[in-house]
């Protein structure tokens, strides 16, 4: 009796995993149906048959075996990638950001008009989270400049915050309309997501003007430029097939991807690839499409509201209350 492999590999809490295996035949009446463990957390099972295996990943586990009993048979542990938990208490709505020192910047965005006590946290590689400040009232989207500048949307009141590189905090923009996704271009040229279908561009000097039209989304847009300098945006709609976009200098729409269900964070690796947390064919997590379009489950998780890159090559996972880092 074996485990042949898991698929995806990598998980948060509360993924679902196949588990492959052989070895073994199902029997309810001598009660020899198999029981899965994540390291020492026994996990759900949601289907399984004697070849194939459907499993949650539990709460809490930290081990990187999974083990699989049939009676009183265990079969040798299978390596598996448990995301690590960075930090909670949080409650990000698009990508996290990282600053120049590899600290982890999101949000704590609350619902619509809620006053929080702190809005945005700063965890440090060694997993310390420290409050920033309180002043956005939900805060969305963030993005950095070349110099260093953070810029934060609220999609509380349509504007865009900064903070300086000496550390105030100032109105950049507004009337942005519901103002959610941030990205940069190379010439400081700041792009914002009204979710209801207006992409802007704000110049360096402050200037607005619309950049191109979107269906609107029923959440956070979220945007990123790609290595071939489009821009790439995400964005659910109440349909359960949806597009990632591709956007060119000129502001000229394309689909890039199609077939999504609740696209949301996304973000591209150091090699061009490009990774969104969506659904796709009944499967739910963190996707890779490669410059072909050929698309793989990389991680198992409930759907990710945000992605990002820290400097040592780790995806850092955005759910709606945490964050998690895993190896690629």
């Amino acid at each position: 009796m074996e485990i042949i492999s898991i698929v995806p590999n990598l998980g948060v809490e509360g993924g679902l995993v196949t588990i492959e295996c052989r070895g073994f035949e199902l029997n309810g009446a001598s009660k020899t149906f198999p029981r899965i463990r994540f390291g020492d957390v026994p996990a759900h099972l949601v289907t399984a048959s004697s070849t194939r295996i459907v499993a949650r990943i539990p709460q809490g586990v930290t081990a990187g075996l999974v083990y699989l009993k049939v009676g009183a048979r265990t079969c040798r542990p299978y390596p598996f990638q448990v995301a690590k938990t960075l930090a909670s208490g949080l409650h990000p709505v698009a990508n996290p950001v990282i600053d120049k020192e590899g600290c982890v910047l999101t949000t704590f965005s609350g619902a619509r008009g809620q006053r929080v006590e702190f809005s945005l946290f700063k965890i440090t590689p060694e997993g310390a989270k420290h409050p920033l400040l309180a002043e956005i009232m939900n805060p969305t989207g963030m993005v950095f400049d070349s110099q260093g500048q953070l810029y934060i949307s609220s999609r509380h009141n349509g504007s865009v915050h900064r903070i300086t590189l000496d550390g105030r905090l100032e109105r950049f923009a507004g009337d942005l309309g519901v103002a959610t996704g941030l990205a940069m271009d190379k010439e400081d040229n700041l792009f914002v997501g009204d979710r209801s279908g207006v992409l802007y561009r704000v110049t360096p000097h402050k200037e607005v003007s619309t950049f191109a039209n979107l269906e609107p989304s029923v959440s956070a847009y979220h945007m990123a430029f790609g290595p071939d300098e489009r821009l790439y945006v995400s964005g659910p709609t109440i349909s359960t097939c949806d597009s990632i976009y591709a956007i060119d200098r000129s502001g000229a729409v394309s689909d890039y991807f199609a077939g999504l269900g609740r696209p949301q964070g996304l973000a591209f690796d150091g090699q061009g690839a490009l990774y969104i947390g969506a659904s796709y064919k009944g499967k739910k997590g963190v996707f890779r499409i490669a410059a072909d379009l050929s698309i793989t489950h990389v991680v198992s998780a409930p759907i990710p509201v945000g992605l990002a890159f820290d400097k040592a090559g780790h995806l850092i996972v955005a759910d709606n209350e945490s964050l998690h880092s895993v190896i690629v």
